[in-house]
């Protein structure tokens, strides 16, 4: 989707290239990615196995860069919109060319693609890791080329990245879905295709423009706000899911039930706050809050993992 283009979203452009170089890569958000899978890691892992720390680091590395390397071919797909959106950004202020954020953006992809060899050949399992990076990275780079402008599809698209972390977690450990990580992988699905659809209410009119076919460009930013939250509390239902499944409950202490409730409560408080005001600052300021609650909803299933080791 078009970026906002209102004073909220205004940033100073970078100084000099490293710093270009840094923030094209949005490291918060791969930072995020690999902690997730890190995360994943240990909700899958059977207690009775011992940690190999190598291979949560090289997990660790092989996500931060599959990541990185999607925001940077984002940004070079988006060139002349952000020419007009966001002239900040590291390539419309040209502080890096385009040539070298192609240079760039191969050398991520290669790295990420090496890390994920280097999980192969230390779990055992080769080429499964390798064939899963290659795959996610073609269809996040296709995403940004051809189906950020389709809309739900596009909204569905994210929402199979962020849910797909855990299932390549299972997979890797367990080699077949187990109970707990598919149930984090389906609420992230689902709640974040409700988060790209309250994303689509930050602007309207530049996604029109755009021809980009948001939920909130074809249906109007009330039903967009229903719609995407809809979405997020179907999510919070199916991550609340040790409240009333017993097979599931039995495997939970009951201070990581006790959590997961109040950062339910916290999500739905951001939805009740985007009900009453619609308006692209405010669904902005809720979109952006979202996306931190939701990585919160890993911390009760970590430390109910944790406890096992430690």
């Amino acid at each position: 989707m078009a970026e906002v283009t209102t004073d909220f979203m205004t940033r100073n452009p970078p100084r000099n290239k490293l710093e270009a170089f840094i923030l094209i890569t949005r490291p918060i958000e791969n930072l995020f990615v690999g902690l997730a899978l890190v995360v994943a890691y240990f909700m899958a892992k059977p207690p009775i196995q011992l940690i190999d720390w190598t291979t949560i680091f090289l997990i660790f590395i092989a996500g931060y860069f599959i990541s990185a390397q999607g925001m940077v071919h984002n940004d070079i797909v988006d060139l002349e919109i952000d020419r007009i959106n966001c002239p900040h950004r590291a390539l419309p202020s040209e502080v890096i060319s385009v040539g070298e954020a192609w240079i760039y953006f191969w050398v991520l992809s290669g790295i990420a693609v090496g890390f994920s060899v280097l999980i192969d050949l230390r779990t055992h399992f080769f080429p499964y890791s390798t064939i899963y990076a290659t795959v996610f990275m073609v269809l996040i780079d296709m995403y940004n080329k051809y189906l950020k402008r389709s809309g739900i599809w596009g909204n569905a698209i994210i929402g199979f990245s962020v849910g797909n972390l855990f299932i390549y977690a299972d997979l890797l450990v367990n080699h077949r879905l187990t109970p707990i990580p598919t149930i984090v992988a389906s609420a992230g699905f689902i709640i974040n295709i409700g988060r790209e659809i309250i994303k689509g209410m930050t602007d309207i009119k530049g996604d029109k423009e755009l021809g980009v076919q948001t939920v909130a460009v074809v249906l109007g930013e009330k039903k967009a706000a229903i719609i995407g939250s809809s979405f997020i509390i179907v999510g919070l239902l199916i991550i609340l899911s040790p409240l009333y499944i017993p097979s599931i409950r039995n495997e939970f202490h009951s201070s990581s039930i006790i959590l997961l409730v109040i950062i339910s409560v916290i999500m739905f408080l951001l939805l009740l706050k985007l009900w009453k005001d619609i308006s692209p600052e405010n669904a902005f300021w809720v979109k952006e809050r979202i996306f931190y609650v939701m990585f919160t909803i890993l911390i009760p299933f970590a430390l109910q993992m944790l406890r096992y080791y430690f």
